[in-house]
C-alpha cells in the first residue's frame, strides 16, 4: 500500500513514480505468494518482494539513468576530489553544487568517474553494493560460532534465518526506495545493521569502530 501510494502521489517523470507503481506490483505478488505459504515470513516471497520492489526499479532506472539528486552530486564530489584535493565545490550557484555529505561518501563515486556514465558505473550501484556488503557482514556476525543449530541435511539454520532476515530488510519500503532510486542512507543503514550485529554478540569495541564510520 504505501508503495502505491508513493506511486499515485509523486509527480509524473520521477524515480519514485516508477519505484511507487513498480513496487507495488512486486509487493502484490509477494503478499499472494505469502498467503500461499505456511511459515510467516517464508524466504520465498522476501524474494519476490526483494525482486519487485528493488531490484526491477533499480534496473529499469540505471538502464533510463534516472535517479536521485545526490547521485550526481557524489559522483561530481569524487570528480573534485582528484581534480583539486577536496571534495567540496568552493563556490557552488545551484543547490546540485553543493555537497552535504562527509569526504568519505565521495568514494561511490570513483567508479563514475573511472568509467563515465555506463549503467553499472553509476554511484547509485555503488551505494547497493556498500549496503549489500555490510548487511552480509551483519549476517555473518550473528550466525558465525559453533553454538548454532543445524538442520536434517547438515545447513546452519542460524545462517538461513539470518538471509531470510536480510532478504525482508532489502524488501521493507523505507530501504527498497533508497536503494532503487539512489538515496545515500543505505549504506548508511547497512553499517548500522553491522553494529547491531557486533553489540548483540558483545563486540562493543568494534561496534563503535563501525558506527563512528557510518556517517562516512
Amino acid at each position: 500500500m504505501s508503495a502505491l501510494v508513493v506511486g499515485l502521489a509523486s509527480p509524473d517523470h520521477t524515480s519514485q513514480k516508477v519505484w511507487g507503481l513498480v513496487g507495488a506490483a512486486g509487493y502484490g505478488c509477494a503478499a499472494l505468494v505469502a498467503a500461499r505459504s505456511s511459515t510467516p515470513w517464508a524466504r520465498t516471497p522476501a524474494v519476490v518482494a526483494v525482486t519487485g520492489a528493488a531490484a526491477v526499479p533499480l534496473l529499469y532506472l540505471s538502464v533510463i539513468g534516472r535517479a536521485q539528486m545526490e547521485v550526481g552530486v557524489v559522483e561530481r564530489a569524487a570528480e573534485l576530489l582528484f581534480s583539486t584535493g577536496t571534495p567540496y565545490n568552493p563556490a557552488p550557484h545551484a543547490v546540485r553544487d553543493f555537497n552535504p555529505y562527509l569526504p568519505g561518501m565521495a568514494l561511490f563515486g570513483i567508479p563514475h568517474l573511472l568509467f563515465g556514465d555506463t549503467p553499472f558505473a553509476g554511484a547509485r550501484v555503488w551505494f547497493l553494493v556498500g549496503f549489500l556488503a555490510a548487511v552480509a557482514g551483519a549476517v555473518r556476525v550473528l550466525t558465525r560460532g559453533g553454538a548454532l543449530a543445524t538442520g536434517p541435511s547438515g545447513t546452519t539454520r542460524g545462517a538461513s534465518a539470518g538471509l531470510t532476515g536480510a532478504l525482508w530488510l532489502i524488501a521493507c519500503p523505507v530501504v527498497a526506495l533508497p536503494l532503487s532510486i539512489g538515496g545515500v542512507d543505505p549504506p548508511v543503514i547497512g553499517l548500522l545493521c553491522l553494529a547491531l550485529a557486533f553489540t548483540q554478540r558483545g563486540h562493543a569495541g568494534r561496534a563503535g569502530l563501525v558506527v563512528g564510520v557510518a556517517p562516512f
